[in-house]
């Protein structure tokens, strides 16, 4: 698995369990275009599947011959994975040992995995951004000096700022949810 680094001019190996160490470091990063992108470059740039099923034969995998055959790689099938607002995340990639092309079945499954780790991908992000967004917000209102609270009406729970339980004067060390009884509501 290779993902697509923030600039998208780069590829990075984020997974690679079952190939040797000598092949994951001369692979652990590659441009995405150019001839030493590779296949997952090109797969990327391209946006659909490459696939190689010689790279010992094939002229376009020359710069990686000597790698390959030190590791004992002929073929590599190489599917990008798309984000849901359709830009590229990075691919999944599978190598043989034996010169071939994948059957049906084989290429329908790396792609069933490119969806996935497209998925987890963007999960990952987003999640990253949430709690970057959430600590933006929580220093901006520690420097505002001005408190907030929010009340989940159908749990009692409220969420207090830091500053609203100086003002109220409930003990900082408290928590920042507290479950409070009202009557009447």
């Amino acid at each position: 698995v290779t993902l697509l680094g923030a600039g998208g001019e780069r590829l990075r190996l984020a997974a690679a369990p079952s190939l040797p160490a000598p092949f994951v470091e001369r692979m652990a990063e590659l441009p995405v275009a150019g001839p030493d992108s590779g296949l997952c470059g090109l797969a990327v740039s391209r946006g659909e599947p490459v696939i190689a099923q010689d790279l010992i034969a094939d002229p376009a995998w020359e710069g990686f011959r000597d790698l390959y055959l030190a590791h004992g790689l002929r073929a590599c099938w190489s599917v990008p994975f798309i984000s849901e607002a359709g830009k590229p995340l990075g691919t999944f990639a599978v190598f043989s040992s034996g010169a071939r092309a994948p059957s049906a079945r084989e290429l329908g499954a790396i792609e069933q995995f490119g969806h996935l780790a497209a998925i987890a991908v963007e999960r990952k992000r987003t999640e990253e951004e949430l709690k970057r967004s959430e600590e933006r917000y929580s220093l901006a209102m520690e420097a505002s000096e001005e408190g907030h609270f929010d009340w989940n009406v159908r749990t009692d729970e409220i969420f207090v700022s830091a500053h609203i339980k100086k003002v109220f004067g409930f003990p900082l060390d408290a928590g920042a949810v507290l479950i409070v009884e009202l009557d009447g509501l």
